[in-house]
Order: C-alpha cells, then structure tokens, then sequence
C-alpha cells in the first residue's frame, strides 16, 4: 500500500518535471500503476473480513467497499476544484504547480499507511515462514492449520499467464482497458466543453 501510493506521489512530481510531450506521455503512460492502490485496497479489506467473527461487520461488507469505491469519483471532483483554484491564482500555465502540489496528500498518505497493521493472513504467514526458517516445523505446521492458512513460497508473474487464470488475466485486462478508453475520454471531453461553455458565456456578457 506503501508503494502504490508512493508510486502516485512519484508520478505526479515526475510529471510537473517534465519537458516536451514525449516526456510527458512517458511519465504519464506509466502514472497508472499507481492505480494498484485500488488493488491492494480490496485485498487488505478481503482479508480483514475473512477472519472477522462480528456480526455488524459481516452484515455491513458491502457498505464499507461502497464507501471505500465512492473515494475515487470523490477525489475527482476534489481534484477538479483543486485544480481550479490553482488555476485561477497561478493561471492557465499552471499545471506543473498543481501536479507538484499534488504530491503533498500523496505522501502524508503514504506516511500514514506505515501506521496500519498488516492483515491477520499476512501476519500468521509471516510467523509461519520464521518458524521453518528456526525449524521448528511442528509449531509451524500446527500454526498454519489453526489460521487455516496456505503456504506459498513464491509467486511468479508469469502464473497469471497460465492454466486457469490466463483467461481471468485477459478478460480483467479488456475490460479494465475499454473502462479507461470511457474514463479519460469523458475526463477530456467534459473538462473542454465547461471550459468553451464558460468562454461562450464570457463572450455573450
């Protein structure tokens, strides 16, 4: 979580230093793996919920993703306003100030998620990996059978592109890609018809 939002911090400043539009389209053809937040954001919630044993908590899981989903069209619009009150004091040139600007919430951010405690799934992983590293297998083996917890050694990205989830890799990947083409599109669209309806209203004053 650390990373991803760190990651967006890194993105924005490296925007508001760039020069010439292929620097430019570099930084930001990469910004979106900041977008990973979202990701790790869900998987951290998951494995809360999983181990819960209160009942309020369980009846309202779809509350709490709500809320947390609602952030994102939330910090547009503050982004926007944000946006326009920069503008209007720096003026129109001002992009680089409001990327560079934008970084501040992104670290403090960052620097507040290092007081969050790691999910009971990775904590119980974590011990169990120090018990085999002490070798003390039977502890190991009874604490992963009491957290029902399976142990992985390794990950390799390259699973994802194989057997049963290459076809969840693509569909997700599609669809996540047509959801953007809508999404910038629209952020594009909208931003330049308020400003030529703002410049129309000016002008028939």
């Amino acid at each position: 979580m650390i990373i991803s939002v760190a990651g967006t911090a890194a993105s924005s400043a490296a925007t508001a230093a760039t020069f010439g539009a292929g620097s430019l389209i570099g930084v930001r053809s990469i910004s979106g793996l900041g977008l990973a937040e979202q990701s790790v954001n869900a998987t951290y919630l998951n494995e809360l919920y999983e181990l819960t044993e209160d009942e309020k908590i369980k009846k309202r899981r779809g509350f709490v993703y709500s809320m947390v989903q609602t952030g994102w069209p939330a910090g547009a619009l503050l982004a926007a306003g944000f946006v326009a009150v920069v503008t209007a004091i720096f003026g129109a040139d001002a992009w680089r100030i409001a990327f560079l600007l934008a970084t501040i919430p992104a670290v403090i951010v960052a620097l507040v998620c290092r007081t969050l405690k790691e999910s009971p799934q990775f904590e119980a992983h974590d011990a169990i990996k120090k018990l085999r590293a002490a070798g003390k297998h039977t502890a190991a083996d009874e604490l992963a059978a009491a957290t029902a917890t399976v142990e992985q050694t390794s990950a390799p990205f390259k699973r994802i592109f194989a057997g049963k989830h290459l076809r969840n890799t693509v569909v997700l990947s599609v669809a996540w890609l047509l959801n953007w083409f809508a999404i910038q599109t629209f952020s594009v669209l909208g931003t330049t018809v308020l400003e030529r309806a703002k410049a129309s209203t000016r002008r028939a004053r």
